[in-house]
């Protein structure tokens, strides 16, 4: 192959008259006697070609009418523009590559069942190319943020996906066992300790493209695995990473888009310009006219709750609540996700007690002073931003999906196991 369908057409001047190897998977064609049109497409998009019979041959020309929209085909032929103004390749010879042996979508319906979508997400690439698109600005993304941040002097590292005690957040981790030790472990929830105890054996400057695993419901905001970004820094407090952060954003948009400025579900959001900051406790005395600073104790936040009907655990403390007090009065007034800034003051959202323990140990060692300060980011969701999704799926190239039920008589079978009172297979 010595071309793609993208340098032909944006080459055409130069490329016009000249043979060119193509190849790629047949998605329209129109079998006309001795002559046929066909569309093919490759990564960058597609483009037509024009077979006919006494230019490659009566034997190659019968095999080419047998072939089927889905066969990857390559082509050797001359570039020109029809008479209709459509730059083509006119074959000298088609060659069979791969045969398909499933039927892909029909053309102009296409491929819309979500479910299906999800999970044969080769045929979704194949019919739906604005998918493809997406995982192309995707690897853009992350591959921007590497480059801003090594400019910055920061240090990429790998830390351990396995670990003995799951820390660095409030989730349940995925169990499993490592026989040569007889060892519990836990794949990792989070990528800050490492990177932490990092910085107190003198790295400055780290930061790690990892993924986590979480064991926790699905959902469209939810993935039980995801690619996280954490980065610390020495020598600096949330100032400085409210700063670094805004401007990795504003560098990666300009990079990958071209502009500072998207368009998510019909809102303009304007990335150029500095964002609000606001601390929780602030975000909901702006939109809730409640003072939590006027709050002292754990008794009166939980009082405080139950007056605006507003849920919360038994075992909450004045921290936890403020944050769900926040979700459930200040999140839906940030509607450019990117123009306001949560400082999120994480009262008794602390790790685990055998934690706590290993990380003193860890900061007990430190000769200097290592102040440091996170950042969290899931690409994905600075991709849900770009792209303006409605789940965040999307952005997986295989998301975990739910065993399908594949007729209903077992889904009543299923459910007459859970509701036996209420259900039986006899019934149906």
């Amino acid at each position: 192959m010595s071309h793609r369908s993208v340098d032909i057409v944006e080459g055409f001047e130069a490329l016009e008259g000249q043979e060119v190897r193509i190849a790629g998977r047949i998605m329209t064609r129109r079998v006309m006697g001795k002559a046929s049109f066909l569309h093919m497409a490759d990564r960058d998009g597609q483009i037509q070609s024009y077979v006919r019979k006494d230019a490659i041959g009566e034997e190659s020309y019968d095999e080419f009418k047998h072939y089927d929209i889905g066969d990857i085909i390559g082509i050797a032929g001359v570039v020109f523009k029809t008479q209709k103004g459509e730059i083509s390749v006119k074959a000298k010879e088609v060659v069979l590559v791969s045969k398909s042996l499933q039927i892909l979508p029909e053309k102009y319906h296409g491929l819309k069942d979500t479910d299906t979508r999800y999970r044969q997400r080769y045929l979704d690439l194949i019919v739906n190319p604005e998918v493809k698109e997406t995982f192309f600005k995707r690897s853009q993304i992350i591959k921007e943020i590497r480059t801003f941040l090594d400019n910055k002097e920061f240090l990429e590292v790998e830390t351990p996906v396995l670990t003995a005690v799951p820390g660095g957040a409030a989730a349940r981790p995925f169990d499993t066992h490592h026989n040569a030790l007889d060892l519990p472990m836990h794949l990792r929830i989070s990528l800050e300790l490492p990177l932490k105890r990092l910085i107190v054996g003198g790295f400055e400057r780290v930061y790690e493209i990892g993924r986590v695993f979480r064991n926790e419901g699905l959902s469209v905001r939810h993935n039980p695995e995801f690619t996280l970004l954490e980065l610390y820094q020495a020598y600096t407090d949330y100032y400085g990473m409210m700063d670094i952060t805004e401007s990795l954003i504003r560098t990666v948009a300009e990079k990958v888009l071209g502009k500072t400025t998207v368009d998510y579900d019909g809102i303009e959001i304007d990335l150029g310009k500095p964002f609000e900051r606001l601390t929780m406790v602030d975000a909901i005395r702006k939109y809730a006219d409640i003072d939590f600073d006027m709050i002292e104790t754990d008794e009166d936040a939980r009082a405080l709750a139950k007056e605006k009907n507003v849920e919360i655990e038994k075992h909450f403390k004045k921290g936890e609540i403020i944050n769900a007090f926040f979700e459930e009065f200040a999140e839906e007034h940030l509607i450019q996700p990117t123009s306001s800034w949560i400082i999120r003051l994480r009262f008794h959202l602390l790790p685990r007690e055998s934690l706590k323990i290993r990380l003193i140990r860890s900061v007990s060692s430190s000769s200097s002073p290592a102040v440091s300060s996170p950042m969290h980011s899931r690409s994905s969701t600075i991709l849900s931003i770009r792209e303006a999704v409605s789940s965040i799926r999307k952005n997986f190239v295989q998301p975990v999906m739910r065993k399908r039920i594949k007729s209903m008589r077992t889904f009543l079978w299923r459910l007459s196991m859970v509701c036996p009172n209420r259900w039986t297979g006899n019934r149906y």
